[in-house]
């Protein structure tokens, strides 16, 4: 994760699923010591290659990865990491792994300020919870209501944000 506010959103999040706190191993990019995309995309064919072979053990697990699009495409941060598994010598993900990639659009604000029910493009800069990252609880349940009514088949909401619909629909599944 690339910093605080990822890990607090998704840890929460994480819990809220029914992921026990004590089981939840969490890696975010040291403060002050580089960017924080760089950070995830460095660790992340590291962590695939461990995820692989702690898997071959145990079953229950998964790989949740977060970083920010920032000023790119969803998809440009997933074909970036696609490339570090490719250069690292590993297989790229496979449909049925259970490895989430969760790509917020221009950055985790997006995301939050939007389930805290304000408008939002994936364009502009949100303002950050700085000191107050726990302050994120009610958009973490409401993205858990969200997750709910996209398994019970029942439409999202037609104003959100397109990379927390790709989240919803194509990589949270894979935790299940």
């Amino acid at each position: 994760m690339e910093d605080k506010q990822h890990q607090a959103f998704l840890t929460r999040f994480l819990q809220a699923l029914g992921y026990p706190p004590h089981k939840l191993r969490v890696l975010s990019s040291p403060a002050g010591q580089g960017s924080g995309d760089q950070y995830v995309r460095e660790c992340y064919s590291r962590e695939v290659r461990e995820f692989r072979h702690r898997l071959t053990r145990s079953q229950h697990q998964a790989l949740v990865v977060m970083i920010d699009a920032d000023d790119k495409e969803t998809t440009e941060r997933l074909q970036q990491l696609a490339k570090e598994l490719e250069q690292s010598g590993l297989e790229p993900r496979g449909e049925t792994e259970r490895i989430a990639v969760l790509v917020p659009r221009r950055n985790i604000m997006t995301w939050i300020e939007w389930l805290l029910g304000k408008q939002v493009n994936e364009t502009d800069t949100y303002s950050e919870l700085k000191g107050r990252e726990r302050e994120c609880q009610p958009a973490v349940a409401r993205l858990v209501e969200l997750y709910q009514v996209y398994r019970s088949d029942r439409p999202l909401p037609e104003d959100c944000p397109a990379s927390l619909i790709r989240a919803i629909t194509n990589e949270l599944p894979r935790l299940q």
